[in-house]
């Protein structure tokens, strides 16, 4: 019994292993993106906000885009041994949540208040930021709720404080989005999850087949051997 448990705990260690694997490997198109992203936002509104909020907001993204890439970086040192994947799940998380509440932020600091046509084109890229993150976060549980969380509640607060029937209505639109996107970053983390443990009992499958005919090569060459000898 205490060895199959250490094998099942084994089992499930590799599994999360390979999960952050999976994520951390799309970090740096991420990132890339999503800076090119803030800086289309903020020429787009560079008219109608004050220059020190975008620079202010730019920097923080800034901030958060370097600080996962340097995360990405320390991974691939330790990404072809057995690490602590508590550890690197970790801090995925919280810089995952920092980079969620920065673009949250935008919200209220770089916010094109009183102009329908430029709020909806921010709605629009952050619910494609959203979408973005779902997809290539999900490998962790909860990596793309600690995204798409504080970033859409902090823009359904600033709907609301909008007022009007455009506001209410975009605010009611987003906390559905919101609950949509989290309902689909748990399934989407399931067939994940279940894809790489396939692939790891498959290979287990497949070392144990090639031990057989290892084995089963050994006893016909000493069979052979035996058949010559008489």
């Amino acid at each position: 019994m205490p060895d199959e448990l250490t094998t099942g705990k084994d089992f499930r260690d590799d599994i999360q292993r390979e999960s952050v694997r999976v994520a951390m490997m799309q970090l740096p198109t991420m990132q890339t993106g999503s800076f090119i992203v803030a800086l289309a936002l903020s020429f787009s509104v560079r008219e109608v906000v004050s220059h020190l909020n975008l620079a202010v907001w730019l920097v923080m993204v800034l901030a958060i885009v370097v600080s996962r890439i340097v995360l990405y970086y320390r991974f691939l040192r330790v990404r072809a041994e057995r690490f602590d994947g508590d550890y690197w799940v970790k801090n995925y998380l919280v810089l995952t949540f920092m980079s969620g509440a920065f673009w949250g932020l935008s919200a209220f600091l770089v916010f094109p208040s009183g102009s329908p046509g430029l709020i909806s084109l921010f709605l629009l890229a952050i619910a494609s930021l959203a979408a973005a993150t779902t997809v290539s976060h999900s490998s962790i549980r909860m990596a793309p709720a600690s995204w798409t969380g504080p970033v859409l509640l902090l823009y359904t607060i600033r709907c609301v404080m909008e007022g009007g029937q455009f506001g209410y209505t975009v605010a009611a639109l987003i906390i559905l989005y919101l609950l949509a996107i989290i309902r689909f970053s748990f399934t989407h983390n399931n067939t994940i999850i279940s894809g790489i443990a396939l692939r790891f009992q498959n290979l287990e499958l497949l070392a144990e087949v090639q031990t057989v005919n290892e084995t089963l090569r050994r006893d016909i060459a000493r069979r052979k051997d035996a058949e010559e000898a008489l």
